[in-house]
């Protein structure tokens, strides 16, 4: 099986880059979402490993509040506000197969305290990244039924929460800016295409400069 990066390709190619159509599902590499006939990597290790890019989908708006519906569940009872961000938060922008969902709430307590509901829905709790970003409490997803989730659980109202949704409130509402951003992470997932902490970081400047700009 080839591990050659897919940038900004369908489901179809995507399959055909990395095996062939007819591969056995029990090895759980795709699965297969009838109501779209579209194929969905599920890999971790080709999600993790590559920097791959997927064209945009509306199963990303379906899947956010499916998610959200679940996470709704865990944190019941307290005080919080989800929102969908990152690139499948932004129509028609390309985007790694990776849902982020930002969870507000006013004390980073609520979410530690709330760790044993999140991990009952799948979440694995990753407080190693506190280091390097301590106002933020990580949970992740495998993609054990469609795909990979990152939640980011931070201060409602404070500088993560205000930056992520400006950040994508600003792509959302300039199609020049959604453009640029997206003409930048095709070259980037090609230059960095094994290298996902490269790509991130030198997708940066334009973020910060965005941030700048909005904030």
């Amino acid at each position: 099986m080839r591990k050659t990066a897919s940038v900004c390709a369908d489901y179809k190619e995507i399959a055909y880059v990395y095996g062939d159509y007819n591969l056995d599902l029990r090895r759980s590499e795709f699965i297969r979402y009838t109501s779209t006939r579209t194929w969905f990597i599920q890999s971790d290790h080709l999600i993790m490993s590559t920097v791959i890019l997927i064209e945009y989908t509306d199963f990303w708006r379906t899947e956010f509040n499916r998610i959200a519906a679940d996470v709704a569940t865990a944190l019941a009872g307290d005080d919080y506000s989800i929102e969908h961000i990152g690139s499948t938060s932004v129509q028609g922008l390309c985007a790694k197969p990776v849902i982020d969902v930002l969870v507000g709430v006013a004390s980073l307590d609520v979410i530690t305290n709330r760790t044993s509901e999140l991990q009952t829905i799948g979440f694995r709790y990753r407080p190693e990244y506190e280091s390097q970003i301590p106002l933020r409490r990580y949970f992740v997803r495998d993609s054990t039924s469609a795909m990979r989730v990152h939640l980011h659980g931070v201060l409602l109202g404070g500088k993560l929460w205000k930056e992520h949704l400006a950040f994508r409130e600003a792509l959302r509402s300039d199609l020049i800016l959604a453009s640029q951003y997206s003409t930048l992470k095709r070259a980037l997932a090609v230059q960095y295409a094994n290298d996902k902490a490269g790509y991130t970081q030198a997708k940066s400047p334009f973020i910060q400069a965005v941030l700048r700009d909005h904030l």
